[in-house]
């Protein structure tokens, strides 16, 4: 199943948010990677939300709980995108 561009665009926020609060740490972490790699911020974000995605969808159609190993995995293989129907990077 493919996520929508508008929920990524829905997380943007979410995502900031994580980035400003330093909470989780891997998400700041990864922005600051990112962006050290050459990515304009936008552009790092927009990422991060696409994993986050990812986490959230299964959250909703599978009922489970919000799995932070799973997008801390996610976050570490990017920029590398994740696979939107298993999760994983591709």
């Amino acid at each position: 199943m493919e996520i929508p561009d508008d929920l990524i665009a829905d997380l943007i926020p979410a995502v900031q948010a994580q980035i400003s609060a330093k909470q989780p740490p891997c998400v700041a972490a990864t922005f600051a990677r990112l962006t050290q790699e050459g990515l304009t911020e936008s552009d790092a974000c927009e990422l991060i939300a696409q994993a986050l995605a990812v986490v959230a969808n299964d959250m909703m159609l599978c009922g489970k709980p919000f799995d932070l190993k799973a997008y801390q995995k996610l976050l570490q293989a990017l920029p590398q995108l994740p696979d939107e129907s298993t999760g994983t990077p591709r």
